[in-house]
């Protein structure tokens, strides 16, 4: 399973499946915390994305563009898995 985390439910429509447990706890960060403590203590999760479809990153780059971070926070992304996203 995954976990992705999100602001808005509306991203989470886009990511929901079998084998994808959505957080989306509109920019409150408290509550995100106490939720990703919980699913990752149930489940054990293969990985963890952060998700958005706000935009404004970049005004050069085009809609639909996928955007692939180095870092989450001040925390580094797992390079293995990051080089095969």
């Amino acid at each position: 399973m995954i976990i992705a985390a999100m602001g808005l439910a509306r991203e989470a429509a886009l990511v929901e499946r079998s084998g994808v447990r959505t957080l989306a706890c509109g920019g409150n960060a408290p509550a995100l915390r106490t939720a990703l403590a919980s699913a990752i203590a149930r489940n054990r999760p293969a990985g963890l994305i952060s998700i958005g479809i706000a935009g404004g990153l970049d005004p050069a780059l085009p809609v639909g563009a996928l955007v692939i971070g180095t870092m989450v926070g001040r925390t580094a992304t797992d390079a293995g898995w990051t080089a095969r996203l």
